[in-house]
């Protein structure tokens, strides 16, 4: 069997499923019985799947993945139709990066996916053209409106089904295409992934009663795969009815013989292969090469629901040899700092755009090479940094950094012109805030350049301080806000299970639950409701300690299914493991060079990193030089700087210089199975993955100490102490932040056992601090204090004395808000899990604060009508709520700490920013101009590639109030003119047609050409044959005798 990673590079196939997501797995485990399913389901016929095309190039992972999976299921989702070309999405955004640093998955995850309008093209894009991944100058999209259109269109994560080589594992496959196993969101069934070897054997159904009633007798199934694995395809539908002869003993449908049923299969080779582009495939050939080798796990998107970006950044920069590049986002709750707290790369835009790894480097602008040739002026985008903006405390100014870094031996040159930070939370528009730096020069040579901004908090307040008395969720309302406070949302771990008008502040939850609860108020934002950050957790029971366990495994393997479901800036990985082996690439953790690995070798050298070679691999020898020995793992990552830690012991440091952070690969698994050598040989325990740098003293004061309250750590996201648990009759680890519950492989064996060796040895006393996020404090003004102390610690009582009267307060970090100035003594009490008690005092001193000094910026005071203003509050006081007052504006009034406003007629207008806080208020005025302008030449056309005789709209977008608009189009040979704003035109002749609009007002004129924006074909340009550049076409040669003259049409 062979696998042509030449036509697919991602394309991966793993012998054992990627673990299904905790929701999917409720849903299927909450059924009282089996779904009645129908006999088919043709979800290929449904009107969320797109219509059939034809591939360019070998690009059918981008596809089927995007273009028929990722189209259909969100389609699914918000009921839209895929006939429209604005509910269809490309394969080439993702698939001309397929052979870098990005892939089909992680770009969707990350980016998002532009529709085929907004990119140009099913395939390729129009403005590019017939482009593939191997050209090393291939064009990037250009414009934010584009890139942020994009960012709406996201997958959250995806996961593979069981193995279909069994009952149940065709039954689930038929639950997910008939209704997402039971998912309400969706509007219709689901639609699948596979890969195969492509090249096979197709025969016609042939026919029978049953296939006569279902009309499928002559159509074609698949008789035999190929030998080669190399293509992929989406399952779409099944059909119980269908018979065949499989065994060719002259019967038709031997059920005995496994000869009843098939899959429904799309593929991306044109609606004029096979069954108009569909195929089917028994149930017995659910294989991917041959007919018996390699079985199906087929593969399912799921779609980031009712998802919008609320933080961008927008960037306009050059650079000549764009893959020497790597650009990057960073945030930072201190607004004094210099360097990013946490950072993300930016997918796309990691020494992309040099397939073929010249170095040095290629000279190509970012843009690259469109079809009228090189484009080298700046590049305008924009990228998503919603889940870093969350990952930190948003209400507070955050400083945002913008960083690119150069390879060692960069050699181009080019500037960042400028960039900015646009927040759309509460101004659904977007406010824009700048980097006040600009046309600043980027440093090659391996350095950095590094611009950052401060973005003003918004006042989204999350409820204070829940709790729970007497079995009922009790908390306190958010300190005061601008914003319309409309209600609170009660979450069950991450289930929405409450609903509950602003003066509830109290629930009941179910008696059986086990996840940690959260409340999140909930604000009017524009024309959405906009959730705070969830409040602190509470649970109603913590998990009870009994002996300490340990699992066992003899060439085993382990999975903790979505663990790394975000990317992660910083991380810490913690696990105690007994080596009872050394043996080459075993004991593996992660999924791989390229992404995140750890390994041994069989010399007892420990290897961790991203990646194989260089700086991007640290390896320790000696860790495993004394065998079936307990040693305490810590894997320290801070952006592109990765510590290691042996028994609380620092032994290694490496800086990458390519890459940063944990990407969101998903599955974290303990023992590999893509190859041989890969499992695990010894004991595992203790499983903890942190979303911050844990410090070696903290590593070193807890690695033998149980966490007695997971789902209360703030910063913990997976924890998995060994302990067994029943999920659908099948033993798992369970996984106490959030029932992310591990999974055993079906290889080698394993054994949960109690043995305390792990956690015996010295012991660090435990203490307790009281830490505090700022130390000044003002009246009215709510803080919050911190216990820190060891993770065994089960509960945390507060107590304050206030005009003699006292104030109790539970949690590991309450809020605090003192109504006059005075100094304040608060008393923590922890208790630990062995019952035994650790108390500390805390004196604060709360000040008396000032009124409010109101200030804004106004980015620009001078714009054409129907440009949109930003202010930018640069308020002085604490505590402040904000009222904007803007007449003449089509909204006059706001709340938020920051506002936007457009303006309908030209004129001088006032702004007025009135602040106020519990000591006073303030205002100031400002105005602004608007004015008219010359206009700007935009459009687009209703179709780029029509037959001779088909008419087309011209549709003009322009900017700023044109008053005559002059379209032409020009083939090279015939020209065609048109004075109307937005016609219907029909073309004379074919060709390859540039298009201009010339657009006039009496202040100016503007002229726009796209070239090669049209082509008008004598046949059907989406069914013809199409050539790239590599393909070849031999037909035999229909003449006798030699011809003098020639017409070929």
């Amino acid at each position: 069997m062979k696998i042509d990673r030449s036509v697919f590079p991602n394309l991966e196939y793993n012998v054992t499923p990627k673990a299904k997501p905790a929701d999917y797995v409720a849903r299927r485990k909450a059924r009282k019985a089996k779904p009645q399913l129908p006999p088919y389901v043709y979800n290929g016929q449904d009107k969320y799947f797109p219509p059939i095309f034809n591939q360019d190039g070998g690009s059918c992972g981008s596809a089927a993945g995007v273009g028929y999976q990722f189209t259909h299921e969100i389609n699914s989702y918000r009921d839209a139709d895929a006939s429209l070309p604005e509910n269809q999405y490309p394969s080439h955004f993702t698939w001309l990066l397929a052979y870098q640093t990005s892939t089909t998955g992680g770009m969707a995850k990350a980016i998002g996916i532009p529709n085929v309008p907004t990119y140009g093209g099913r395939t390729y894009s129009r403005l590019f053209g017939p482009q593939t991944h191997d050209d090393p100058d291939y064009g990037w999209m250009q414009g934010y409106d584009k890139w942020f259109s994009a960012m709406w269109n996201r997958s959250a994560y995806d996961f593979s089904l069981s193995p279909t080589n069994t009952p149940e594992g065709r039954q689930e496959l038929k639950e997910w295409l008939y209704n997402h196993s039971g998912d309400e969101t969706m509007h219709g069934g689901g639609v699948v992934g596979i890969g195969v070897a492509a090249y096979g054997t197709w025969a016609a159904i042939p026919s029978s009663a049953a296939n006569r009633e279902a009309g499928v007798v002559g159509m074609k199934y698949v008789k035999k795969w190929g030998d080669t694995f190399n293509h992929a395809l989406t399952v779409c539908g099944y059909d119980d009815r269908i018979e065949f002869d499989l065994d060719g003993d002259g019967i038709v449908g031997e059920v005995e013989e496994d000869e009843v049923g098939a899959w429904i299969i799309a593929n991306s080779w044109g609606d004029g292969w096979e069954n108009k582009g569909f195929i089917y495939c028994p149930y017995k050939y659910s294989y991917a090469v041959d007919n018996d080798t390699w079985t199906w796990t087929p593969g399912a998107f799921v779609i980031r629901q009712d998802y919008r970006p609320l933080r961008t950044i927008k960037i306009t920069m050059d650079y000549s040899h764009r893959s020497e590049l790597l650009l990057s986002a960073g945030i930072a709750e201190n607004v004094n700092a210099t360097k990013p707290e946490k950072t993300i790369p930016f997918e796309h835009f990691r020494y992309a755009g040099n397939t073929l790894g010249a170095n040095p480097a290629p000279e190509v602008p970012m843009l690259g090479r469109w079809t009228d040739g090189m484009h080298y002026e700046p590049m305008e985008f924009g990228y998503d940094l919603t889940d870093l903006t969350f990952s930190v405390d948003r209400t507070k100014p955050l400083k945002y950094f913008f960083i690119v870094k150069t390879k060692s031996g960069a050699i181009g040159s080019g500037h960042i012109y400028n960039a900015s930070i646009i927040n759309y939370e509460i101004e659904n528009e977007g406010v824009e805030i700048p980097f006040e730096q600009e046309n600043v020069e980027i440093r090659n040579k391996g350095r950095e350049t590094i611009i950052s901004v401060v973005v003003p908090g918004e006042q989204l307040y999350p409820p204070m301080n829940l709790s729970i008395e007497d079995g009922v969720l009790v908390w306190t309302a958010p300190q005061a806000s601008s914003l319309q406070l409309t209600g609170y949302h009660v979450y069950e771990g991450t289930t929405l299970v409450a609903q509950l008008p602003v003066s509830q502040t109290f629930f009941t939850p179910a008696d059986d639950a086990t996840d940690a609860f959260t409340v999140r108020a909930v604000y009017q934002a524009g024309q959405y409701g906009q959730e705070s950050a969830p409040s602190n957790a509470v649970v109603l029971e913590l998990p009870q300690q009994g002996a300490n366990q340990i699992v066992n495994m003899n060439e085993g393997s382990i999975v903790i299914p979505n663990a790394i479901s975000e990317m992660l800036g910083q991380a810490t990985i913690e696990f105690w493991m007994r080596n009872d082996k050394n043996v080459s690439y075993t004991h593996q953790v992660g999924p791989g060079w390229g992404t995140f690995l750890f390994h041994n070798s069989s010399n007892g050298t420990l290897s961790v990193g991203w990646d194989s070679g260089g700086t991007d691999r640290l390896n320790v020898s000696g860790v495993f030089s004394t065998l079936k020995k307990w040693n305490h793992i810590a894997i320290v990552i801070n952006g592109n700087v990765l510590t290691l830690y042996v028994n609380g012991s620092k032994k290694g440091t490496i800086t990458s210089s390519t890459y940063s952070g944990l990407t969101a690969f998903g599955d974290l698994q303990f023992g590999r199975t893509s190859d041989i050598n890969q499992w695990w040989i010894g004991g595992l325990d203790e499983i903890r993955v942190w979303k911050t740098v844990r410090t070696q003293a903290e590593i070193r004061n807890n690695m033998r100490v149980r966490i007695a309250a997971p789902a209360l750590q703030p910063d913990l996201l997976v924890y998995v102490p060994m302990e067994t648990i029943e999920v659908d009759g099948e033993t798992r680890l369970r996984e106490f932040v959030s029932g992310k519950h591990a999974y055993f492989r079906t290889i080698g064996t394993w054994e949960v056992v109690e043995d305390e060796s792990p956690l015996t040895g010295t012991q660090v006393t435990p203490k307790l601090t009281i830490s505090e996020e700022e130390t000044t404090h003002l009246a009215g003004v709510p803080f919050r204090l911190t216990a820190e102390t060891s993770l065994s610690a089960t509960e945390w009582k507060w107590e304050t004395t206030v005009n003699g009267q006292s104030l109790m307060f539970s949690g590991m970090s309450p809020s605090f808000i003192f109504s006059e100035a005075g100094t304040y003594n608060i008393m923590c009490t922890v208790t630990l899990a062995d019952g035994s008690t650790l108390s500390a005092e805390k004196e604060v001193v709360v000040g008396e604060g000032e009124a409010p000094v109101a200030a804004f910026e106004v980015l620009n005071d001078t714009l054409p009508a129907g440009d949109r203003f930003s202010f930018i509050n640069h308020t002085e006081g604490v505590g402040c709520t904000y009222l904007w007052s803007m007449p003449g504006a089509e909204v006059e009034q706001l709340g938020g700490t920051n506002a936007t406003a457009l303006y309908p007629v030209t004129g001088t207008f006032a702004v007025t920013l009135t602040a106020t806080n519990p000591y006073g208020t303030s205002s100031v005025t400002k105005e602004v101009v608007v004015r008219e302008s010359a206009p700007a030449a935009r459009f687009d056309v209703s179709s780029t590639a029509i037959m001779l005789g088909d008419k087309i709209q011209l549709i003009d977008d322009s900017r700023y109030s044109p008053l005559t608009w002059q379209w032409e189009l020009n083939n090279g040979c015939r020209a065609l003119t048109v004075d109307e704003q937005s016609p219907y035109i029909i073309p004379t002749a074919p060709g390859i047609y540039d298009i201009s609009l010339h657009v006039t007002n009496l202040l100016g004129e503007n002229t726009l050409t796209r070239n090669r924006y049209l082509i008008v074909s004598n046949d059907d340009p989406l069914s013809c044959l199409n050539f790239t550049g590599t393909e070849t076409l031999q037909l035999p040669c229909p003449f006798s005798t030699v011809q003098q003259a020639l017409t070929l049409d």
